[in-house]
């Protein structure tokens, strides 16, 4: 128990020590700072390469998925009557 020593016997503080340790807008300030979560902003300025691929690749998968539905949505017909054309053109 000689490790700790505790000093029961504190000193009183005055209201003038008191209200020159009463800042709330600073500690409000530290709260806000412990308290605030990490936010990635995709526009700043070390982020703006990681910005660009993200939505290069974002365009990329929106072209194949919307041409995908553009050929899904083509009537069979269309086929048909460009492959009767075809024979009728070319005989053989």
């Amino acid at each position: 128990m000689d490790k700790y020593k505790f000093n029961r016997k504190r000193k009183k503080l005055s209201d003038k020590e008191i209200e020159k340790h009463k800042n709330f807008k600073k500690l409000r300030a530290n709260y806000d700072i412990a308290t605030k979560l990490y936010k990635i902003r995709l526009t700043d300025r070390k982020n703006k390469r990681i910005f660009l691929w993200v939505l290069i690749l974002a365009l990329i998968i929106y072209l194949i998925f919307s041409s995908r539905e553009a050929t899904k949505n083509k009537a069979p017909e269309q086929d048909s009557v460009k492959i009767e054309k075809r024979i009728q053109e070319n005989p053989n």
